[in-house]
């Protein structure tokens, strides 16, 4: 790959890992994970030490790679590419041996076994890209992942030694720990089995700040938020504090006696230094002239109906908007329809529960008045301009696919452009999106998080809503943020006020801290930091001078 030029980080990363079998890239997106983990592939098979690499990744990535990564990147070495799941795997004495597939095969009954027996059967180097789906231990793909790959001895369900059977292992990821310290145990775990010395719950015990409750008579341990531990510490009795949040009495001794909240998590200082042996971290700033980034947060208000039936719903789990029914039967479903409401509609009782977080377009009722539309409409007049004569592009993204659909209808009948992308449905093609035949892009925001670039021609996005996923986040925000963008990045956020788009808003801002805290390699002190999020400023924060809501 010596045609290939290699920017100073991605050069680094080759001679750091190039004999190495355990190769962690935690790269921000936009610096070039895949051409530097392709690099270091190549390099290995050019010097005889693989003759194989399994890459896998998320639905539709894997077939980026395969069709569009490979080959750009790898054209000074002989391969083979394979990525339809229905082919038979080959192998090719002399090549490099590529096999591109979907992390979901690894969730089916018998289809993963094709690629574990082919891969051990090799000297292989696997690629795991967005690695942090496999950051559930217990889920099955995790532990097929973690182990089927490897030479496992067991006691029983204990496992006592795991020796991989591969050559060298890569993950791929800028958000190693979006959630927490938690999600860091399965990718080492994947790299180098004991890497950290402890099993999952040693590994817990170690960096997570348990406490107890009582549960309907049992005692279970949690991690306990900032606001949780306020209330029990500041409690008058330990018979107030257990009313208040369930606690037993020995928790409630430990909250009262701590001067100050040091949870949810510690020794997050010990568990980075340890990560920081061997891995690579790499924020876009510091490698790439990149421009800045702004954001500003629109504080809206809901109409006096929506207030009405959130606030009942809120109250009471149950509430009524025309002829349609309001209820939620537990807490996550409180969560979702709260934020459905605050978008500007009510999702039919009828729905599945497996089928809220996403309702299809015909199975909800909108509010007659839409604040969220109102401020869109003029935002986009303003971003893209005149829809006779548009000089802009825009990129709209939400949770719900119905959001999306309205937005897009709308927007069509004032007579513009839009390209839709949804779980539901989907109106035009990005490819003709970045070709600019479309001067707006309306899309749910797991479906574009990965595998698409559009920095060339867009750097404007609103974010109709947000989900709780920092990790989803900061992946939308790479499709404009990243090499080869070369005008200031804006995100406008649309968040309506005393609403659960504010609880939203801020977990990401305190999941951001606690990433950055584990990322960065200063030790600042961010975990215990309290910081008020809504001041009375109408747009915006500003943190170390550039303007930002994270």
């Amino acid at each position: 790959m010596n045609e290939i030029k290699l920017f100073r980080h991605q050069e680094a990363a080759l001679q750091k890992y190039k004999d190495s079998s355990e190769i962690p890239l935690f790269f921000d997106p936009g610096c070039g994970k895949t051409l530097t983990a392709l690099s270091i592939a190549a390099n290995k098979f050019q010097r005889g030490l693989i003759d194989a690499l399994l890459v896998i990744a998320p639905n539709g990535v894997h077939k980026q790679w395969a069709t569009e990564e490979i080959p750009k990147w790898m054209k000074d070495v002989e391969t083979t590419v394979q990525w339809r799941k229905n082919k038979k795997l080959f192998f090719v004495e002399g090549k490099l041996n590529i096999v591109c597939t979907n992390i979901e095969q690894f969730s089916t009954k018998t289809r993963y076994m094709d690629y574990v027996e082919w891969s051990n059967s090799h000297k292989t180097m696997i690629v795991l890209d967005e690695a942090t789906r496999i950051k559930n231990p217990k889920a099955v793909r995790s532990q097929r992942l973690l182990y089927e790959f490897n030479t496992v001895v067991r006691r029983g369900k204990t496992i006592l030694s795991s020796t991989p059977k591969t050559v060298a292992r890569a993950i791929l990821t800028g958000t190693p720990a979006t959630n927490g310290p938690f999600d860091v145990w399965s990718l080492f775990e994947f790299l180098h089995p004991g890497y950290f010395g402890l099993n999952w719950y040693g590994f817990q015990n170690k960096y997570g700040m348990f406490y107890s409750i009582l549960v309907n008579g049992r005692t279970i341990r949690i991690l306990i938020n900032e606001d949780a531990w306020h209330k029990v510490h500041d409690s008058s009795s330990f018979e107030e504090a257990q009313a208040l949040y369930g606690v037993t009495l020995s928790t409630y001794d430990v909250i009262k006696s701590q001067t100050s909240y040091e949870g949810p998590f510690r020794n997050v200082d010990q568990l980075k230094q340890k990560m920081l042996e061997i891995a690579m971290f790499v924020k876009i700033e510091d490698c790439i002239d990149m421009p800045k980034r702004t954001y500003n947060r629109k504080l809206l208000s809901m109409s006096p109906e929506q207030a009405r039936v959130y606030y009942e719903l809120e109250k009471y789990y149950i509430s009524k908007y025309k002829d349609e029914k309001v209820e939620a039967k537990s807490k996550i479903t409180v969560y979702i329809r709260l934020q459905q409401i605050a978008s500007g509609f009510v999702s039919s009782e009828q729905i599945p529960e497996t089928e809220i977080d996403d309702p299809p377009p015909n199975k909800i009722t909108w509010f007659d008045s839409l604040p969220k539309i109102d401020q869109l409409l003029v935002d986009v007049e303003e971003i893209v301009g005149s829809k006779d004569n548009p000089t802009g592009q825009v990129i709209i993204v939400c949770h719900f696919s119905a959001e999306a659909d309205r937005i897009f209808n709308t927007l069509i009948e004032e007579g513009y452009k839009v390209c839709l992308q949804t779980g539901w449905k989907k109106v035009g093609t990005l490819e003709a999106f970045k070709q600019g035949k479309f001067n707006i892009l309306v899309a749910n925001i797991r479906v574009i998080s990965m595998g698409f670039n559009l920095q060339d021609l867009c750097h404007h996005m609103i974010f109709y809503s947000n989900t709780f996923s920092l990790e989803d986040r900061i992946q939308v925000e790479a499709r404009i943020y990243r090499t080869g963008q070369k005008q200031t990045c804006v995100y406008i956020d649309y968040v309506m006020s005393d609403t659960i788009d504010m609880k939203v808003y801020a977990a990401l801002k305190q999941k951001k801290q606690l990433a950055d805290y584990i990322r960065d390699v200063p030790l600042e002190d961010m975990l215990t930091k309290r910081d008020e999020l809504f001041d009375d400023e109408y747009t915006i924060r500003s943190i170390d001078g550039e303007v930002c809501i994270f």
